[in-house]
């Protein structure tokens, strides 16, 4: 995400994102601390991703988990239902 469109938000942490991608230690790493440090709130999908090794995904999660939100797939599909049916 370094250089990507993503405005600065200057407000209250009001807009989110849920994170997918291919390498938890690479790619999803550098999207959730530069998406964070932009303002954003950031929910990190851990089974919809994954590394060369379950060790290093385990420990990519450990290292970024302090910024965002990280659930499962299951739990974000919950979610979204439970919107759904308030609105």
């Amino acid at each position: 995400m370094t250089n990507a469109s993503l405005p600065e938000r200057d407000g209250p942490y009001t807009a989110g994102h849920t994170v997918v991608g291919v390498l938890t230690d690479q790619c999803l790493d550098m999207t959730v601390r530069d998406a964070v440090d932009r303002g954003y709130l950031v929910t990190c999908v851990v089974d919809a991703h994954a590394s060369r090794s379950q060790e290093r995904h385990d420990a990519a999660l450990r290292a970024f988990g302090g910024y965002c939100w990280v659930t499962d797939t299951d739990t974000v599909v919950g979610r979204f239902e439970a919107m759904d049916q308030q609105a």
